[in-house]
């Protein structure tokens, strides 16, 4: 923020506002609404937050490619997998969105609250995604373990 400058809401409508992803240029906030609709996903402009654009009638968690040319966000299938879904984006002086493509499903985790159950690699070229417990078991907790292969390589060498 600029000095002197007072906070302000960028998103502040009737419905409860969640995910939101900041582009990696910097110029757009992708959202999820969740309310009497449904679950939507959209973008507006940042940080102006004048243009709004619906991106999915059914979607939640959405998040940008490395480059900014594409939005992804999950949607629960009929029979309660998770799907994830592709949107293009034109890079011009206005938020353009292209067709929507389902990339895949499978059984894992939807959103969670206050955050993703998914992520792309920095290459653009890989999902991380959170399987679903066996069982019909609740997932809990999430062990992320980082810098493994020192860890590997400190035990290996005992």
């Amino acid at each position: 923020m600029k000095s002197g400058q007072r906070p302000r809401a960028v998103l502040d409508g009737p419905e409860e506002t969640l995910f939101p992803a900041i582009s990696p240029d910097g110029r757009w906030l992708a959202y999820s609404e969740t309310g009497t609709q449904g679950d939507r996903v959209f973008v507006t402009d940042f940080p102006e937050g004048r243009g709004r654009w619906q991106i999915s009638a059914n979607g939640m968690a959405p998040l940008w490619s490395p480059n900014g040319r594409e939005l992804y966000f999950q949607q629960q299938t009929p029979e309660g997998r998770i799907a994830v879904f592709a949107v293009e984006v034109a890079d011009g002086l206005t938020f353009t969105p292209g067709r929507v493509t389902q990339l895949f499903d499978g059984p894992f985790v939807g959103p969670i609250p206050f955050g993703r159950s998914y992520d792309i690699a920095p290459d653009g070229e890989r999902f991380l995604m959170v399987r679903q417990p066996v069982g019909g078991e609740v997932l809990t907790n999430l062990a992320v373990v980082v810098n493994w292969f020192a860890e590997l390589r400190q035990r290996l060498e005992k």
